[in-house]
């Protein structure tokens, strides 16, 4: 995977694309969106950097020389994140307490394979 490394700005550029269509070019919205989902994947490939370097994956943290993993970074990222998306759509705070139930449910379930 020669290119991996570009992986969590490419998911950032396909999210903002996708906001794009929803909402047109002028909104500082799709902006946001680029930014956020790409700190987001960067930090999911902070959770993976002993495997990924096992494997022979050339993300930004096996380039950048990280050796070893910070899971906590990750989890961080989704919380926070989530908390950005609940704060633009203005909804009740319990909706933002699921939201998080359900990723602290759900972290392991979903490997990253």
């Amino acid at each position: 995977m020669p290119f991996s490394y570009l992986a969590p700005l490419a998911r950032g550029f396909q999210y903002y694309f996708l906001a794009v269509g929803v909402v047109g070019f002028e909104s500082p919205l799709t902006f946001l969106v680029l930014g956020v989902l790409a700190v987001r994947n960067f930090a999911g490939d902070l959770r993976d950097v002993v495997e990924d370097s096992v494997e022979g994956m050339r993300t930004l943290p096996v380039v950048f020389g990280i050796s070893k993993d910070y899971k906590f970074v990750h989890i961080f990222a989704l919380f926070v994140t989530t908390s950005i998306w609940w704060h633009i759509a203005g909804i009740s705070i319990f909706w933002l307490i699921a939201m998080w139930a359900i990723q602290i449910a759900t972290y392991n379930i979903t490997p990253r394979k």
